[in-house]
């Protein structure tokens, strides 16, 4: 007998599969087929154990491994965009410095490479590259480069970037309690890690030095920060220190609309990403329009098709 227990997947939505077991054989085995490496080896350990556990939930894959020994491992990259962070010491990649424990890096995604783990746990949170590609093409009009984003997160995103990476990881390990509201999470996931690791920097058309115009950046930026909440006109004003008259006039000579008519576009195109990303026989319109703070249905759907030419359950419909 090995030891080993066998793969036990959950049928039910997320999906989860978990494995432990104390030989390093066992272990070898399993980390070689959920990460897709090679060349595993392990510190000698008198007391041998290690479990894993992968759940997935729509565009993200959550995987925990904790081994009793340091580890190391060769991967080769598929070109899907993996963070990866160890609970206590670093993670090496090659010949780089030893990472923070607690903090995500973004793994080389071009190249082979080899990862040194020390003995704990080791998350790695793997996204959906499509699902990605396209909140990064609604949100930031543009599609983004996986070779353009950064291996180390700014350092002013990490706490947002951990509380969402917890929020998606909650939603997976127990669905009932966020029903409607794990595809928004998702969304607003994505948006942390594009710009926790670059892809949401744009590139300025201008040098715009005028007060005006950088008042009304900073308040987009806000927003789009914080449109999951329920907001009034005085929580961005508060967040950028200027008066309401004054930021709705900058808002219509620098954006050519009022800040909340802003707020209104910004949570719409999270409802789009939501709705195409969705299932159709698992997710309602309600559901996502709830979670993005439209409570009247009529009203939303109206609006909806006049942005997008039309009605939230024909995405929703298409998606599927």
């Amino acid at each position: 007998m090995s030891g080993d227990t066998a793969l036990r997947p959950v049928t039910t939505a997320p999906r989860t599969v978990q494995r432990s077991g104390r030989t390093p054989t066992g272990a070898a085995r399993t980390f070689t087929t959920v990460y897709r490496c090679r060349d595993i080896r392990f510190a000698p350990s008198e007391r041998f154990a290690f479990r894993h556990r992968t759940v997935h939930h729509h565009n993200v894959a959550l995987l925990s491994s904790a081994v009793s020994t340091a580890a190391a491992a060769t991967f080769v990259p598929d070109g899907t965009p993996l963070l990866a962070w160890s609970a206590v010491g670093g993670i090496r990649i090659d010949d780089e410095p030893p990472t923070r424990p607690g903090v995500p890096v973004l793994l080389p995604a071009g190249h082979p490479f080899t990862m040194v783990a020390p003995a704990g746990t080791v998350q790695v949170l793997r996204l959906d590259s499509g699902f990605l590609d396209a909140v990064h093409g609604v949100v930031f009009d543009h599609r983004f480069g996986a070779a353009g984003l950064r291996r180390q997160p700014s350092e002013a995103e990490i706490p947002q970037l951990l509380a969402r990476i917890d929020t998606v990881a909650a939603n997976a390990l127990h669905p009932e309690r966020n029903p409607g509201g794990h595809l928004s999470a998702q969304v607003l996931l994505a948006e942390s890690v594009l710009s926790a690791f670059g892809g949401a920097a744009p590139e300025p058309r201008q040098q715009q030095a005028t007060r005006t115009a950088t008042t009304v950046q900073q308040a987009q930026a806000w927003i789009a920060e914080h449109c999951d909440r329920q907001l009034q006109l005085a929580d961005v004003c508060d967040a950028v220190g200027v008066s309401s008259r004054t930021l709705q006039e900058n808002f219509m000579q620098h954006a050519g609309t009022s800040p909340m008519a802003y707020l209104l576009r910004v949570r719409l195109d999270r409802v789009r990403i939501a709705l195409q990303l969705a299932e159709a026989s698992q997710t309602t319109v309600a559901d996502v329009a709830h979670r993005w703070g439209f409570r009247h249905m009529g009203r939303f759907s109206s609006t909806y098709f006049q942005r997008f030419d039309e009605y939230p359950k024909k995405t929703l419909r298409t998606s599927s």
